[in-house]
């Protein structure tokens, strides 16, 4: 969806869609070797007692000083001391460091130098005061007592090394949540972390409120060096408010290895002149009229293929035939009368297959031998659109100003027809790698659901106009594309809970500067140059707190409830915790775009056609299957039943489909 921050803006068990899943996805714009670790569905919280509470070097006499063991620990909000003064070494953070204490208590610190007070036996002393998360130690080096700590504070993350094992203590009748990152390579499997994510997955007595201790920010330890993770909704909000976060230094790297385009091209797109003219042809094709324009072309070129349909077809997967269906609607508004997906189909199937190992590509190792088939359909596509360019398509007038301006400002800079056509594959990844699949889990939730489909259909009303024309021996219904988000309100919910529900991948950013993020209450976390920070789209849309208890189920009318409740326009809402489009400067510039071609095109199926199992009854969901770390939306899981029937309803065998602005 044109997203330069997450998705060109990011097991073997099949897992569903209202679960996490065992690992948080890259984003399509990053290195795969960045992706976070695992917070995923299946909890492997350690049930030792070694490994549930933190265990101190030695017990400490009451009133002495305290050698304290660092481990790498999430800790549960319950257990913060209230009012507590501690200084560190600004060097090495050695697990055998001192710590010096006012008090009495000896004192063990988490990734987040957050204290927790134990009493002279080790036991954690549980604190009722939960907003004592705002309080933050004083980062300096200890040479005696340390000085008092200022009403208000900050939690500074470390700069330096920090050992990813989890300590342990003695055992308390209050579990102390662990994290337990390991370095993290290309595999899945190195990317796990036991941090609780489900209230369902823990024990009542062991992790009952596991859901809301989740840790609002914490720092996982990479195979280059170390990453800053945020999960709150009101962190999250302050980190894309502010500049000093920025995706822009992965993007060369990302467009060159997924795209093959050569050193010296991605030195003209490092010019500031080049890229910003370059981003505003994108940003002005995607607003005002030349939008509007792309969704009615689009949704056009579906009712175009629709109409092809005979009164009943079986089709033996849904997923494919969907696939193609709004791979060349798409394509064609974008590209016309010539583009290469219309004219040869078999270019659908390349792409795709491409697709399915960019996570491969983008590391730019050798891609022939790492990822062969990829490699070859890459290749296939390219050549396509070289021809294009070649041959001066996309000056024709029916191409849009989108694709038409960016070729003659590649041109402008001597960019050749084989170069041009390698970024142009960057902007055909963007504009349907994740649209897509959003679009069939919102076709496959819907008509699974027979009295969703009925309420549907009856919104849909209110954008249709049936006439007395006639055109083609068929009678014309007009659809008005400017009226879809005014009009079906439960549409745009159900498409933005689709979002929600399967939006998996991962927002990178870079810190520019020394930044405090702030929850705008208690908590304050300063960020350090020169460090990778990651949004987890997966945690927050799924979280308890911000959904509610079915925050794992789809609910079509979750977000029209919501914007209601919140009084604000369905169409523009977004309820804190929600970043399928990422946010603030990197926000997806094509959001609109796919909203209006998805919901258009599921207009026309919903009123013009029926769509059930083999046997008649309503389609079943299919389970996901992993997502790889280069995507943000899985695919259906392999050996799914995807079978069913696709029949024009009665009285309205014979339509001609008109779409209007």
């Amino acid at each position: 969806m044109f997203s330069t921050s997450q998705n060109f803006n990011s097991i073997n068990k099949p897992s569903k869609p209202s679960r996490l899943s065992k690992s948080l996805k890259s984003c399509l714009v990053t290195q795969p070797i960045k992706a976070v670790a695992d917070l995923g569905k299946k909890v492997h919280t350690p049930r030792s007692p070694e490994n549930v509470a933190l265990k101190q070097t030695a017990q400490p006499e009451p009133g002495s000083q305290t050698k304290s063991c660092l481990r790498k620990t999430i800790l549960t909000p319950d257990l913060i001391a209230p009012k507590k003064s501690v200084r560190f070494a600004e060097d090495t953070m050695d697990p055998n460091m001192s710590i010096t204490s006012q008090t009495s208590n000896p004192t063990i610190f988490s990734p987040l130098d957050i204290p927790i007070v134990r009493d002279g036996t080790g036991t954690a002393i549980p604190q009722s005061n939960t907003t004592e998360l705002k309080m933050k130690p004083c980062l300096k080096k200890t040479q005696g007592q340390p000085a008092s700590v200022p009403a208000k504070k900050s939690v500074h993350f470390p700069d330096d090394t920090m050992d990813p094992k989890p300590s342990a203590s003695s055992h308390t009748s209050n579990k102390i949540l662990l994290g337990h990152p390991n370095v993290p390579y290309v595999s899945e499997d190195a990317r796990r972390t036991n941090i609780p994510a489900r209230v369902d997955e823990q024990t009542e007595n062991e992790a009952p409120n596991a859901r809301s201790n989740k840790p609002p920010a914490f720092t996982l330890p990479m195979l280059k060096g170390k990453v800053y993770v945020v999960t709150d909704p009101a962190l999250v909000l302050s980190v894309l408010r502010n500049r000093s976060f920025t995706f822009d230094p992965f993007m060369r790297g990302f467009i060159q290895g997924l795209t093959g385009t050569l050193p010296e091209t991605m030195d003209i797109w490092d010019d500031p002149t080049f890229y910003g003219t370059y981003v505003k042809i994108v940003w002005d094709g995607m607003a005002g009229n030349s939008l509007l324009q792309l969704n009615v072309s689009v949704i056009d070129n579906v009712a175009k293929a629709l109409k092809r349909l005979e009164a009943s077809i079986e089709v033996e997967n849904l997923y494919e035939w969907n696939r193609k269906l709004f791979t060349v609607a798409s394509t064609n508004s974008l590209y016309g009368s010539k583009n290469p997906f219309g004219q040869d189909e078999t270019l659908v199937e390349a792409y795709w297959t491409y697709e399915s190992q960019t996570q491969r590509l983008i590391p730019n190792i050798l891609p022939s031998l790492v990822a062969p088939s990829g490699h070859r359909a890459r290749r296939d596509v390219l050549g396509a659109l070289t021809h294009y360019f070649e041959a001066g398509d996309s000056s024709l007038p029916d191409v849009p100003p989108i694709v038409r301006d960016r070729r003659k400002h590649t041109a402008a800079y001597n960019i050749p027809a084989p170069e041009a056509a390698s970024l142009e594959l960057a902007f055909i990844h963007g504009a349907i790698s994740n649209t897509f699949p959003t679009y069939y889990w919102l076709f496959a939730e819907i008509f699974s659901r027979p009295d969703l489909v009925a309420s549907l259909r009856a919104e849909a009303a209110a954008v249709i106009e049936e006439t007395a024309g006639v055109e083609d021996g068929k009678r014309v219904v007009i659809l008005h594309a400017n009226k879809l988000q005014e009009r079906c309100p439960l549409l745009m919910s159900c498409f933005r809970e689709t979002h929600r529900l399967y939006g998996r991948g991962i927002l990178f950013r870079k810190v520019l500067a020394d930044t405090t993020i702030s929850d705008g209450a208690a908590q304050n976390f300063l960020l350090k140059k020169g460090w990778t920070l990651h949004i987890p789209q997966e945690v927050l849309h799924l979280d308890d707190n911000a959904w509610g208890e079915d925050a794992n189920e789809f609910v079509g009318e979750r977000f029209l409830k919501m914007s209601r409740d919140a009084n604000e326009n369905i169409a523009t809402f977004t309820p804190k915790g929600f970043v399928g489009f990422g946010g603030g400067k990197h926000i997806c510039p094509g959001r609109h775009f796919a909203s209006g071609e998805l919901l258009g095109s599921m207009v026309l199926l919903l009123v013009g056609f029926d769509v059930t199992s083999m046997s008649g009854g309503a389609i079943t969901v299919p389970k996901t299957a992993e997502i790889p770390l280069t995507g943000s939306h899985g695919k259906p899981f392999p050996g799914s039943d995807l079978r069913g029937i696709i029949r024009r309803r009665a009285g309205w065998e014979n339509v001609y489909w008109k779409v209007v602005a």
